[in-house]
């Protein structure tokens, strides 16, 4: 029982982080903000309808590029909201915080590490400028 306490207490370290604080701030003001909301209702369906142009099997080269680009042009508008910003930011920052304790746990317990978030990867591609 003594591993699971440890995780308890790690848990609520991770809670009480400056990281998860900003975050759950962050969340409940967008949770609230009317424009926020509709914004990303917006882009949401807006990737849907990107995604099925995507699929088509008559899709060209050309009409890719433009699609991903229009994505990629829909996700940086979206980021000028102030709050969604926000929110978008302290969630990286507190998935950052608990993809480095999963390193660390994972190096004590098979010993190796885990670099796939390293080098400027978030792990999240819509920060990517395209994977390698």
């Amino acid at each position: 029982m003594e591993v699971l306490e440890q995780a308890r207490i790690l848990g609520k370290a991770l809670r009480e982080s400056e990281e998860f604080t900003k975050y759950y701030e962050a969340e409940a003001v967008f949770k609230i903000d009317e424009t926020a909301i509709a914004l990303i209702e917006e882009y949401t369906q807006n990737q849907e309808k990107y995604v099925e142009k995507l699929q088509a099997e008559d899709i060209t080269p050309e009409e890719m590029i433009n699609i991903k680009k229009q994505m990629s042009d829909d996700y940086a508008a979206l980021l000028e909201n102030d709050v969604i910003r926000a929110y978008t930011e302290t969630k990286e920052e507190a998935e950052s915080l608990l993809a480095r304790v999963n390193q660390i746990i994972k190096f004590y317990i098979v010993g190796e590490e885990d670099h796939s978030h390293e080098g400027g990867c978030s792990g999240h591609c819509h920060t990517c400028g395209g994977c390698h």
